[in-house]
Parts: C-alpha cells; structure tokens; sequence
C-alpha cells in the first residue's frame, strides 16, 4: 500500500490521499481503516481518527490494531473514561501483551477496581509477568488477595 509508505517516511498529507483512495476501492477493510485512522491522527484530526478507528471496529471489533490506536487517541485527548472501556475491551483478546494486561492492571488499581486488577494481574502471570512486580503490589495494596 503505497499510502503506508508515505505514511512511515512522514509524508502524512501523501499518506491521506492514498489511503482514501485504497479506502473507496475496499471500505471494508479494517486494515485500510485503520491506517486511514492513522494517518487522520498524525495530522491532529482527531474527530476523523476516532470515526475512522469506529468504523474499522464496526467490521471487527476485536481488530488488535483499531483498538489500541484508539486507545492512544483517547489518552491524547486526556478522555479517561473512553480510554479505560477501549482498554478493557483489548484485554480480552488472546494475543493482548504482557505490557498491555499489565498497564490495563494498573488502571484497575487506580480506580480502586481490586477484583478486577487481580483477575489482569493473573491473565499477565500466566503470560509471564514478573512475580516480583505483583508481590510488590500485594504488599502495598492488601485487598488483592481477596
């Protein structure tokens, strides 16, 4: 895809015109849609990213890259509430990252959501988070041996 290409060598207007055009030959490829959406947020138009990222869930909604892109997007634009419900919604695909299942722990801990960061701090042990970082957390926050 041509419009990639200038996407990565920061051409992002480039980028634009040919995504839109890959766009109206499949507009229902969530790939394209995403890296539409990309291209929208590396020229700040955030209204259009978040719709485009939308759109490409609306054909998947489990699309790995739609969903984290937007996630970025929500804490671009400091909108914590948005951010947490796409966060929570990655956290349940297979492939989600120790890093990410950690992070998504880490919010749950924040906002006070025991259970819940203990359910994401297991799923990432069991992918191979260090034990150490849970103990430590454990210590200080004793209501996630409950």
């Amino acid at each position: 895809n041509l419009g990639k290409c200038y996407l990565y060598l920061r051409r992002h207007d480039e980028a634009l015109k040919f995504m839109k055009l890959a766009n109206g030959l499949n507009p229902y490829n969530p790939e394209f849609l995403t890296d539409l959406g990309t291209a929208h947020l590396f020229v700040d138009d955030y209204q259009k990213a978040e719709k485009t990222f939308k759109r490409a869930l609306s054909i998947d909604s489990m699309f790995y890259q739609a969903l984290f892109n937007l996630i970025h997007l929500y804490a671009l634009r400091g909108q914590w509430e948005k951010y947490y419900e796409y966060f929570t919604k990655l956290s349940v695909r297979h492939d989600v990252s120790i890093e990410d299942l950690r992070a998504l722990g880490d919010l749950h801990l924040s906002r006070g959501h025991y259970k819940k960061a203990a359910e994401t701090y297991n799923l990432a042990l069991i992918q191979g988070l260090d034990s150490m970082y849970v103990k430590k957390l454990i210590e200080k926050y004793p209501q996630l041996k409950e």
